[in-house]
């Protein structure tokens, strides 16, 4: 199963950029991506949401059920993609987190499988999720920070 890993240094304190980056509901003002995210379901250390895209370049909005295990203490997020897969038979990410001096680094692991009846290649895949990683990786920085900076 393919794996990639992304990661980016925020300047901000662990607990602001773990809130922030769990905070669901907010993600529409997070990512770049995402248009809507509704809670379907939310307990203690768990939460089962609904993401939608802003429309693409040919006016079409992909939307998908998931699910997400998060835990401050251990400083990690589980999540999995639901419904639909594709183009995916299965996808599975990991959110790390760690924290030095004011200055968090947010790790994500990527382990998935394409489902052939997408059309797309392994290649493809890989390609695209590394590009959107980093983007949306580097949104989440300059949302962060804009906010702690806004709170000083």
């Amino acid at each position: 199963m393919p794996q990639i890993q992304n990661s980016i240094k925020i300047k901000a304190p662990y607990e602001i950029v773990f809130n922030m980056t769990n905070d669901i509901e907010n993600w529409p003002n997070l990512f770049t991506e995402y248009k809507e995210a509704k809670i379907l379901y939310y307990r203690q250390g768990y939460v089962l949401f609904q993401l939608t895209t802003h429309p693409d370049q040919n006016q079409t909005s992909r939307s998908w059920i998931s699910e997400r295990y998060f835990s401050k203490k251990e400083k990690r997020v589980i999540a999995r993609r639901i419904y639909p897969l594709l183009p995916f038979k299965e996808m599975n990410i990991e959110w790390f987190y760690t924290s030095e001096n004011g200055i968090t680094e947010m790790v994500w692991m990527q382990r998935f499988e394409v489902d052939p009846a997408a059309g797309f290649t392994e290649e493809q895949v890989i390609n695209h999720l590394n590009k959107t990683s980093v983007e949306q990786l580097a949104a989440i920085k300059a949302n962060i920070e804009r906010a702690v900076g806004e709170l000083r």
